[in-house]
């Protein structure tokens, strides 16, 4: 069975725009607001749970998965994209929540947490500035 075009992907897919992706949209308009929700901990908190949550559930059930998918270099390269994301975006959200909140902030913490995650599979991932289009990975 494959992986690319199938209904997981497509159910991975949507899954991956439905939260990370809004999560994203919102963590990234809440940086540039002003007035009493923009400075909500709770509100960046809860995006960047849900953020989070998306890409665990997305690479862990991969990693599961992966033993009865034939394209195993596909699933490989969807979960190293995902990862990616995560790493690229949660290294942008880190400084300006930091800046907000402080170091020791809830959020710095589940940021840390997520970037640690990510940084388990042995990746070596650039950090990368925000006008970066892309990440170089290598293993």
């Amino acid at each position: 069975m494959r992986f690319q075009d199938s209904d997981f992907e497509e159910r991975y897919n949507t899954m991956w725009n439905k939260i990370a992706v809004s999560a994203d949209v919102q963590i990234r308009q809440l940086f540039g607001a002003k007035g009493f929700f923009s400075e909500q901990q709770p509100n960046y908190y809860q995006l960047l749970v849900n953020y989070a949550q998306a890409a665990k559930n997305i690479v862990d059930n991969l990693n599961r998965q992966s033993p009865m998918f034939d394209d195993k270099e596909y699933v490989e390269g969807y979960m190293i994209a995902t990862l990616q994301s995560v790493y690229k975006d949660f290294s942008q959200y880190k400084p300006r929540i930091a800046g907000r909140y402080g170091e020791h902030s809830s959020c710095i913490e589940l940021i840390n947490k997520t970037l640690d995650w990510v940084q388990s599979f042995d990746l070596k991932l650039e950090n990368l500035s925000e006008s970066d289009d892309e990440m170089k990975i290598t293993f």
